[in-house]
């Protein structure tokens, strides 16, 4: 009786969180996307006369060094952090999928080279290669993102590879391939389902990270560049008034740490909801190694498989 009582505190307590990070990540994306006309201020307009205001009717949250409206550029960051981040997920998303379902799938020597092409970029921390890629392409958003999507579908790719495998020695998949089925269609009919919601749940929670690592590489100068609003660099350019004006730096701190917070309890929240459906209609998960979940389909209940899942 304790134990459901428990568990119906912890599902309440897990529902109400999800409940906020979500309308905080759709209340972003509206701010995002209509902040030309809820910016008080052109976020550009420079106005040395008002520089390093305080809050105000007319400038809510103060001004910044070059006069410049701190709740606009606040806005127009949001679709920089944003837009670029949800870009950068977007290609990783194709990319990997297409990659790493065609390698589980057909195996072979596609497969043995695509694995080591990710060896040799896992055997470097992403932060250093991005570092590396950008320093090499020059800094600028578009470089930046072409850095992070080539860091970041390696491990994508392994795990969907890793998936893929699995199923396609189940039960259902031999039948699909005796009863004729082409290869296009086992992999989008009968693979790609089982596949989608797991990297849609890893995905929804780098999305921070990758918002985090955006701001990261403004911040120093590789990203995001002057005149354009973003947080990382907004914080940067506030580092010589840290002192006498430390909410320069804490607002756009702070729209960082709401932000990515956000994202990463709607992804755990939507991990713990897939968690439970595949439990109530008598399917497992299986961790691997690297803490990835992978999923496996058995269509015999009375198969050896089942029983070790059991």
């Amino acid at each position: 009786m304790m134990r459901e009582r428990a568990l119906a505190v912890s599902r309440s307590s897990g529902h109400m969180t999800m409940a906020i990070a979500g309308t905080i990540v759709v209340l972003g994306a509206a701010a995002a996307i209509f902040a030309p006309y809820l910016a008080p201020h052109d976020p550009y307009e420079v106005d040395i006369v008002n520089k390093l205001q305080g809050s105000s009717w007319s400038y809510p949250l103060g001004t910044d060094h070059l006069g410049r409206c701190v709740l606009s550029r606040l806005l127009f960051g949001m679709r920089v952090s944003l837009g670029a981040s949800s870009l950068c997920i977007a290609l990783t998303f194709v990319i990997s999928l297409v990659l790493g379902m065609a390698s589980g799938y057909v195996g072979g020597w596609f497969d043995q080279l695509l694995m080591r092409v990710c060896d040799v970029l896992l055997a470097f921390p992403k932060l250093i290669l991005a570092l590396a890629l950008v320093g090499t392409l020059g800094a600028g958003m578009s470089n930046l993102i072409l850095a992070i999507v080539i860091v970041q579908w390696v491990s994508y790719a392994r795990i969907i590879r890793g998936m893929v495998q699995s199923l396609k020695t189940q039960d259902y998949i031999l039948a699909a391939r005796l009863a004729g089925t082409s290869h296009a269609r086992i992999l989008l009919r009968h693979i790609a389902p089982f596949v989608l919601p797991q990297m849609v749940i890893l995905l929804a929670v780098d999305l921070g990270k990758v918002i985090l690592l955006i701001s990261e590489f403004s911040f120093l100068g590789l990203g995001v560049q002057a005149p354009a609003a973003e947080w990382g660099m907004m914080i940067n350019d506030s580092r010589p008034y840290m002192l006498d004006h430390p909410a320069l730096m804490l607002y756009p701190g702070l729209m960082i740490f709401v932000t990515v917070m956000a994202f990463n309890k709607l992804g755990d929240g939507f991990r713990d909801q897939l968690d439970v459906q595949a439990a109530n209609k008598g399917r497992g998960w299986k961790r691997n190694g690297s803490g990835s979940s992978r999923f496996i389909r058995s269509k015999s209940k009375h198969s050896a498989l089942d029983k070790q899942q059991m």
